[in-house]
């Protein structure tokens, strides 16, 4: 995990395409993939440790998506899906953790295709956020995937 900035137009609604573009080039363009991050954090210099060390509480959001699991890039070559060389198997994604530990986010959303569906499972601490009000993120985020689709599907 690593800090990260988007900057989004103002104004007029941009076309999904366009925007994921834009949000492609500028993680792009992030050095090393944020990779030095995490091991300044424990292994800069010790100015650099204290620096990040206080530089404010961590991500509030955590998103974290998957992959496909089934018939996917890991079953290239193989004759047919789970023949590769290695499996995955997944329950319910996001549903194995322990009720008691709070996570390390305020909302956490985990994603992945599984049986060739697109799924989401969202987690948040019922004591900061209500269910309604993570059911309306829930809902906006379906309907921005639904358009994202409905825009890759039209003319370029």
């Amino acid at each position: 995990m690593f800090p990260v900035a988007l900057a989004v137009p103002d104004g007029a609604e941009p076309r999904w395409r366009d925007l994921i573009r834009s949000v492609r080039r500028q993680l792009r363009a992030v050095p090393g993939n944020g990779f030095g991050f995490g091991a300044l954090r424990y292994l800069g210099s010790p100015a650099a440790r204290q620096r990040l060390a206080t530089a404010g509480p961590g991500p509030q959001i955590g998103f974290n998506y998957l992959g496909q699991w089934e018939g996917g890039a890991q079953d290239a070559g193989a004759k047919g899906p789970g023949r590769g060389l290695y499996r995955a198997v997944h329950g319910s994604i996001g549903q194995a953790y322990d009720p008691a530990d709070p996570g390390a986010h305020l909302l956490e959303v985990v994603g992945a295709v599984q049986n060739g569906q697109l799924g989401f499972s969202w987690l948040y601490q019922p004591d900061r956020h209500h269910q309604a009000t993570v059911q309306t993120v829930a809902d906006d985020f379906a309907e921005a995937l639904r358009g994202i689709a409905r825009d890759c599907r039209g003319p370029r």
